[in-house]
Protein backbone atom coordinates (compact mmCIF):
# COMPACT_ATOMS: atom_id res chain seq x y z
CA UNK A 1 0.00 0.00 0.00
CA UNK A 2 1.07 3.55 -1.19
CA UNK A 3 2.26 5.31 2.34
CA UNK A 4 -0.25 7.90 3.77
CA UNK A 5 -0.18 11.16 2.24
CA UNK A 6 0.33 12.90 5.24
CA UNK A 7 0.21 12.84 9.20
CA UNK A 8 -2.51 14.91 9.38
CA UNK A 9 -5.81 15.08 6.97
CA UNK A 10 -7.49 17.18 9.38
CA UNK A 11 -9.14 20.23 8.61
CA UNK A 12 -6.45 21.95 11.19
CA UNK A 13 -3.72 20.07 9.52
CA UNK A 14 -4.55 21.81 6.01
CA UNK A 15 -4.84 25.50 7.11
CA UNK A 16 -2.13 26.75 5.37
CA UNK A 17 -4.14 26.04 2.00
CA UNK A 18 -5.35 29.08 0.19
CA UNK A 19 -8.75 28.68 -0.41
CA UNK A 20 -11.47 29.41 -2.73
CA UNK A 21 -15.10 30.76 -1.71
CA UNK A 22 -17.05 29.55 -4.84
CA UNK A 23 -15.93 26.19 -4.16
CA UNK A 24 -18.23 23.62 -2.59
CA UNK A 25 -17.45 20.10 -0.77
CA UNK A 26 -20.37 17.54 0.15
CA UNK A 27 -19.30 14.56 2.40
CA UNK A 28 -20.98 11.50 3.75
CA UNK A 29 -21.41 7.53 4.43
CA UNK A 30 -22.85 5.48 1.28
CA UNK A 31 -26.35 5.87 0.40
CA UNK A 32 -26.59 9.35 2.48
CA UNK A 33 -28.13 11.39 -0.77
CA UNK A 34 -24.85 13.06 -1.46
CA UNK A 35 -25.43 12.22 -5.14
CA UNK A 36 -28.67 13.29 -5.04
CA UNK A 37 -26.98 16.53 -3.20
CA UNK A 38 -24.61 17.00 -5.78
CA UNK A 39 -27.28 17.15 -8.59
CA UNK A 40 -29.56 19.62 -6.52
CA UNK A 41 -26.91 21.98 -6.14
CA UNK A 42 -25.98 21.03 -10.58
CA UNK A 43 -30.03 22.65 -10.84
CA UNK A 44 -29.50 25.33 -9.30
CA UNK A 45 -26.10 26.64 -10.12
CA UNK A 46 -25.98 25.10 -13.98
CA UNK A 47 -23.55 25.53 -16.09
CA UNK A 48 -21.02 28.19 -14.38
CA UNK A 49 -19.66 25.27 -12.37
CA UNK A 50 -18.17 21.98 -12.48
CA UNK A 51 -19.82 19.23 -10.31
CA UNK A 52 -17.55 16.08 -10.05
CA UNK A 53 -18.91 13.00 -8.00
CA UNK A 54 -15.82 10.25 -6.25
CA UNK A 55 -18.45 8.11 -5.82
CA UNK A 56 -19.55 8.04 -10.01
CA UNK A 57 -15.86 7.25 -10.37
CA UNK A 58 -15.95 4.13 -8.41
CA UNK A 59 -18.96 2.98 -9.62
CA UNK A 60 -17.22 3.46 -13.20
CA UNK A 61 -14.46 1.22 -12.15
CA UNK A 62 -16.57 -1.23 -10.53
CA UNK A 63 -18.15 -1.50 -13.70
CA UNK A 64 -15.46 -1.77 -15.78
CA UNK A 65 -14.53 -5.07 -13.88
CA UNK A 66 -18.41 -6.45 -13.59
CA UNK A 67 -18.59 -6.39 -10.58
CA UNK A 68 -21.27 -4.37 -7.93
CA UNK A 69 -19.71 -1.23 -5.76
CA UNK A 70 -20.10 -2.93 -3.02
CA UNK A 71 -18.12 -5.97 -3.94
CA UNK A 72 -15.44 -4.01 -5.95
CA UNK A 73 -14.86 -1.89 -2.71
CA UNK A 74 -14.57 -5.17 -0.96
CA UNK A 75 -12.19 -6.76 -3.74
CA UNK A 76 -10.24 -3.76 -3.31
CA UNK A 77 -9.90 -4.58 0.53
CA UNK A 78 -8.85 -7.81 0.07
CA UNK A 79 -6.44 -8.05 -2.37
CA UNK A 80 -8.22 -9.18 -5.06
CA UNK A 81 -8.13 -6.47 -7.30
CA UNK A 82 -5.45 -3.67 -7.20
CA UNK A 83 -7.30 -1.23 -4.74
CA UNK A 84 -4.22 0.86 -4.58
CA UNK A 85 -3.91 1.43 -8.51
CA UNK A 86 -8.06 2.98 -8.32
CA UNK A 87 -7.20 4.90 -5.47
CA UNK A 88 -4.21 6.53 -6.89
CA UNK A 89 -6.49 7.65 -10.11
CA UNK A 90 -9.15 8.39 -8.16
CA UNK A 91 -6.98 10.68 -5.95
CA UNK A 92 -5.45 11.86 -8.92
CA UNK A 93 -8.55 12.84 -10.90
CA UNK A 94 -10.23 14.77 -7.56
CA UNK A 95 -7.04 16.59 -6.71
CA UNK A 96 -6.99 18.04 -10.12
CA UNK A 97 -10.36 19.33 -9.48
CA UNK A 98 -9.89 20.75 -6.61
CA UNK A 99 -7.35 23.25 -7.90
CA UNK A 100 -10.29 24.74 -9.11
CA UNK A 101 -12.51 27.84 -8.95
CA UNK A 102 -16.62 26.96 -9.24
CA UNK A 103 -16.47 23.82 -8.22
CA UNK A 104 -18.52 21.25 -6.16
CA UNK A 105 -16.98 17.99 -5.12
CA UNK A 106 -18.69 15.20 -4.18
CA UNK A 107 -17.58 12.06 -2.33
CA UNK A 108 -16.59 10.23 1.03
CA UNK A 109 -13.11 12.44 0.81
CA UNK A 110 -14.46 15.66 -1.20
CA UNK A 111 -13.70 17.80 2.17
CA UNK A 112 -10.08 16.52 1.86
CA UNK A 113 -9.37 17.46 -1.07
CA UNK A 114 -10.23 20.90 -0.61
CA UNK A 115 -9.86 21.18 2.94
CA UNK A 116 -11.01 24.96 3.09
CA UNK A 117 -14.00 25.04 0.96
CA UNK A 118 -17.54 25.35 1.78
CA UNK A 119 -17.93 21.79 3.65
CA UNK A 120 -20.91 20.02 3.35
CA UNK A 121 -21.71 16.52 5.63
CA UNK A 122 -24.40 14.82 4.40
CA UNK A 123 -26.29 12.42 7.47
CA UNK A 124 -28.81 9.68 7.55
CA UNK A 125 -29.60 6.62 9.62
CA UNK A 126 -28.46 3.58 8.90
CA UNK A 127 -31.98 2.23 8.28
CA UNK A 128 -33.28 4.83 6.12
CA UNK A 129 -30.04 4.21 3.68
CA UNK A 130 -30.88 0.66 3.37
CA UNK A 131 -34.25 1.52 3.06
CA UNK A 132 -33.66 3.50 0.24
CA UNK A 133 -31.37 1.06 -1.54
CA UNK A 134 -33.85 -2.36 -0.98
CA UNK A 135 -36.43 -0.19 -3.52
CA UNK A 136 -33.85 -0.64 -5.86
CA UNK A 137 -32.51 -3.90 -5.46
CA UNK A 138 -34.56 -7.00 -5.91
CA UNK A 139 -35.19 -10.12 -3.75
CA UNK A 140 -32.90 -8.30 -0.88
CA UNK A 141 -34.37 -7.96 2.64
CA UNK A 142 -34.01 -4.69 4.95
CA UNK A 143 -31.78 -6.54 7.35
CA UNK A 144 -29.55 -7.90 4.40
CA UNK A 145 -29.55 -4.11 2.61
CA UNK A 146 -28.13 -2.83 6.17
CA UNK A 147 -25.52 -5.36 6.62
CA UNK A 148 -24.36 -5.15 3.17
CA UNK A 149 -24.03 -0.95 3.79
CA UNK A 150 -22.65 -1.77 7.19
CA UNK A 151 -19.94 -4.47 5.05
CA UNK A 152 -18.83 -1.21 2.55
CA UNK A 153 -18.66 1.14 5.34
CA UNK A 154 -16.36 -1.26 7.55
CA UNK A 155 -14.43 -1.68 4.05
CA UNK A 156 -13.85 1.96 3.14
CA UNK A 157 -12.48 2.78 6.67
CA UNK A 158 -10.20 -0.05 6.82
CA UNK A 159 -8.80 1.05 3.21
CA UNK A 160 -8.94 5.15 4.25
CA UNK A 161 -7.56 5.10 7.71
CA UNK A 162 -4.05 3.87 6.58
CA UNK A 163 -3.99 6.50 3.50
CA UNK A 164 -5.50 9.57 5.00
CA UNK A 165 -5.01 9.64 8.72
CA UNK A 166 -7.43 12.02 10.33
CA UNK A 167 -9.78 11.87 7.64
CA UNK A 168 -12.75 11.46 9.35
CA UNK A 169 -13.68 14.63 10.61
CA UNK A 170 -16.05 15.23 13.64
CA UNK A 171 -19.36 16.97 12.28
CA UNK A 172 -18.49 20.48 13.69
CA UNK A 173 -15.56 20.83 11.62
CA UNK A 174 -18.18 20.92 8.91
CA UNK A 175 -19.59 24.42 7.76
CA UNK A 176 -22.79 22.40 7.23
CA UNK A 177 -24.49 19.56 7.90
CA UNK A 178 -27.88 18.47 6.74
CA UNK A 179 -29.41 15.18 7.21
CA UNK A 180 -31.54 13.71 4.51
CA UNK A 181 -33.68 11.42 6.83
CA UNK A 182 -36.84 13.08 6.02
CA UNK A 183 -38.06 13.23 2.13
CA UNK A 184 -39.80 16.43 2.47
CA UNK A 185 -36.35 18.00 3.88
CA UNK A 186 -34.38 16.30 1.66
CA UNK A 187 -36.25 17.74 -1.55
CA UNK A 188 -34.93 20.92 0.08
CA UNK A 189 -31.27 20.34 0.64
CA UNK A 190 -30.18 21.86 -2.45
CA UNK A 191 -31.75 25.21 -1.59
CA UNK A 192 -30.30 25.04 2.13
CA UNK A 193 -26.89 24.75 0.93
CA UNK A 194 -27.25 27.35 -1.54
CA UNK A 195 -28.16 29.67 1.38
CA UNK A 196 -25.93 28.51 3.95
CA UNK A 197 -22.78 28.49 1.43
CA UNK A 198 -24.02 32.34 1.05
CA UNK A 199 -23.60 33.51 4.25
CA UNK A 200 -20.81 31.51 4.71
CA UNK A 201 -19.09 33.37 1.99
CA UNK A 202 -20.47 36.87 3.81
CA UNK A 203 -19.33 36.39 7.22
CA UNK A 204 -15.85 35.62 5.59
CA UNK A 205 -12.56 38.26 5.89
CA UNK A 206 -10.89 36.37 2.75
CA UNK A 207 -12.14 37.62 -1.06
CA UNK A 208 -9.63 35.62 -2.74
CA UNK A 209 -10.54 33.71 -5.81
CA UNK A 210 -8.82 32.18 -8.76
CA UNK A 211 -5.75 31.05 -7.61
CA UNK A 212 -4.01 27.23 -7.51
CA UNK A 213 -3.57 25.55 -4.66
CA UNK A 214 -2.30 22.09 -3.43
CA UNK A 215 -4.02 20.72 -1.40
CA UNK A 216 -2.39 17.38 -1.38
CA UNK A 217 0.21 16.11 -3.83
CA UNK A 218 -0.12 13.70 -6.65
CA UNK A 219 0.24 9.99 -6.69
CA UNK A 220 3.13 8.91 -8.78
Amino acid sequence: MTQPLGSDCSRRGNRQIVPFNYQITISGASGVGTTTTLKKLQAIYGMGWRYVSAGSMMREFAARDGMTIEAFVEACRDGTLDGEHYDVVLHNRMREFARQNNTVLEGRLAHLYAPLAFHVLITCPLDVRAARRQRDTEHVSLMEMMRRIMDRDAADEVRLNSMYPGWQWPEESFDFVFDTSVPMIHDSVGAAIVDAHSAWMHSRSSTTNDVMVDALPLWQ
